[in-house]
């Protein structure tokens, strides 16, 4: 595939190299202030380039490797802060775009338990019996980054059997959005916390579960959970201070700051992360140098948020409200941001100016498994007592490139550029999927079969997207709604073999095939191979029957179109397949 033709999220930054190479986020390093944007420090990234742009196309696993990459070119860039949420170690760049490839093995790891007693502080620099613990011929993290601290976490036994750079744990965390970013990094937690939410308004509802919010006007409702985490768990409020409070110890001799960060739990959870496996030659132990976190099981201090925001959009309710012309004029307000379409560039060296409209990038993430399916609600308004208009801003421009500082009351064609998540959700499973439900139970029944609904990874509730979120593609049941297509799947067993049952959500009068799929040794699919398969099925469209070369060695795929009126008609059509 020519390297044109390699799809890319649209997500650009002006200070990565533009030469037609890749290049790979080897590190994030100190943060350290912007000599040209007061408002926004910028942290350093370390990146190098590919030896050859073909590499592009190995599996992620064998990309972080000397053979790959040109270590010799290595060399370091400035980001802002605010734009932590655009990157990560592993990440892959084109042309200043990231791609959407990552580099790093798929790893997940199951009842972790976080405590004081299982992790510790450590360098990157760490060394055992005078041989490093990150040996350079396994990873080169940089040498600027020797001071660079990590949390390592028991496993196995090992006190340092999982590797997590500390800027890692602070930007999945915590700096989830260009908001919350600017929050942990400026100490407005320690020294300016009504700039972040009204505490008069704020507070636990422990009988229902409830944290109550109330939520400054800049933040978004998705920002409501992290916060809300930070203020009722001890340990995520330690976690979400360090870096400031690291910050200013080395402002006196104006250095820059490795941060260190920790955990906003403590007890056991599900990770799953990108990792590189090292191997130390003091002690002949091989373990896992997490690149990049992307899923966390573990539960927040609450079940339910509600936001009371300062600028509550709900209209109230008609019955209770007053008429508009009795309604008094509130200051105008300026424009709402703007969805970022992908068509300007984030940079770090010209501060925005407060003139020009806003505009935000909203990525999708399903980092927090304990926030599927839920929604952040908001108090209801019997009446409102003020009506605003908008204004148009005569010294506004038009915008080539966007900024994550403050920003200030100069003119420019730079526009305030913020990133926010937007959590996925498992929606209820639709009414087409209660033929496959019931069917299961029916095979339950039935002797030597042992029939199971899959407990999916929160990856493998919906189909990938292959392009960018904002585009329309097959992924999605509805692209205008931004509505993803959900699946089912079930574990059948029989004969000492493990099949999978998968099915996916259709749109109306739209009817696709169910899989059986199974391996020739008899062993159960995991959850990264059925992810590889979903993500594979979005590229061809829905169709099973297209798929020939898949990295899963010796599966097999059967397929049953989808015309049963009853949930018995279906289980005997699976017991004739696999009998």
């Amino acid at each position: 595939m020519p390297v044109s033709q390699v799809k890319t999220n649209t997500i650009s930054i002006t200070e990565f190299p533009k030469d037609g190479r890749f290049w790979i986020v080897d590190w994030l390093g100190a943060v350290e202030k912007n000599p040209t944007i007061e408002s926004e420090p910028t942290f350093e990234v370390t990146i190098s380039p590919f030896h050859n742009n073909s590499d592009i196309h190995l599996p992620p696993n064998k990309i972080v490797s000397k053979d790959v990459i040109s270590y010799d070119e290595q060399q370091s860039i400035q980001v802002g802060v605010g734009q932590l949420p655009l990157v990560n170690i592993g990440s892959i760049w084109l042309d200043g775009e990231r791609q959407l490839q990552e580099a790093g093995s798929e790893k997940a790891y199951y009842d972790i338990e976080i405590s004081e007693e299982t992790t510790q502080t450590i360098f990157a620099s760490h060394r055992i019996k005078e041989s490093a613990l990150i040996p350079y011929n396994f990873y080169r993290y940089g040498s600027g980054n020797k001071n660079a601290q990590l949390m390592a976490i028991k496993y196995e036994n090992d006190p340092l059997g999982i590797l997590i750079p500390m800027m890692e744990l602070a930007r999945f965390y915590y700096t989830v959005s260009t908001d919350l970013a600017q929050t942990i990094f400026s100490g407005a937690l320690q020294h300016n916390i009504s700039s972040v939410v009204n505490t008069e308004r704020t507070g636990l509802i422990t009988d229902e579960k409830r944290c109550v919010i109330g939520l400054r006007q800049h933040y978004s409702n998705e920002d409501g959970w992290v916060l809300g985490r930070i203020f009722y768990d001890k340990n995520a409020w330690k976690g979400a201070t360090l870096p400031h409070d690291d910050m200013m110890k080395h402002a006196i001799n104006k250095e820059p700051t490795h941060i260190r960060s920790c955990f906003p739990f403590a007890g056991a959870t599900n990770l799953r992360v990108r990792a590189k496996p090292i191997k130390c030659y003091a002690d002949d132990s091989w373990r896992s140098l997490v690149l990049s976190i992307e899923q966390c099981t573990a539960p927040f201090p609450f079940e339910y948020l509600t936001a009371d925001r300062d600028n509550n959009a709900k209209k109230a309710d008609p019955d209770s409200d007053i008429p508009d012309n009795q309604k008094k004029p509130a200051f105008p307000k300026p424009p709402p941001p703007k969805p970022k379409n992908g068509d300007k560039p984030f940079q770090s060296k010209q501060a925005p100016s407060k003139h020009n409209q806003a505009e935000t990038l909203s990525l999708p993430s399903q980092r927090f498994a304990a926030l599927m399916g839920k929604e952040v609600d908001m108090p209801e308004k019997e009446q409102c007592n003020y009506i605003s208009k908008r204004f148009n801003d005569d010294k506004a421009k038009k915008t080539n490139k966007l900024g994550t500082g403050k920003g200030t009351s100069g003119e420019s064609n730079t526009g305030k550029g913020s990133v926010n998540v937007k959590h996925v959700r498992r929606e209820a499973l639709p009414a087409s999927f209660d033929v496959f439900k019931n069917a299961i139970i029916e095979l339950n029944r039935k002797d030597g079969i042992q029939a199971l609904i899959r407990n999916l990874d929160t990856r493998n509730t919906i189909i990938p997207l292959t392009g960018p979120s904002h585009k329309r593609q097959w992924s999605y049941l509805n692209s205008d709604e931004l509505s993803r297509r959900q699946i089912i799947a079930a574990d059948i067993k029989t004969n000492n073999q493990i099949f999978t049952l998968v099915e996916v959500q259709g749109r109306p009068n739209q009817t696709l095939k169910v899989a059986l799929l199974s391996k020739v040794d008899k062993s159960k699919i995991n959850e990264n191979e059925l992810h590889i398969l979903l993500l594979k099925l979005a590229y061809l469209k829905g169709v099973w029957d297209n798929m020939n070369n898949t990295s899963i060695e010796d599966l097999q795929i059967s397929t049953m179109k989808h015309t049963w009126p009853t949930a018995q008609d279906f289980s005997n059509s699976i017991l004739l397949r696999i009998n």
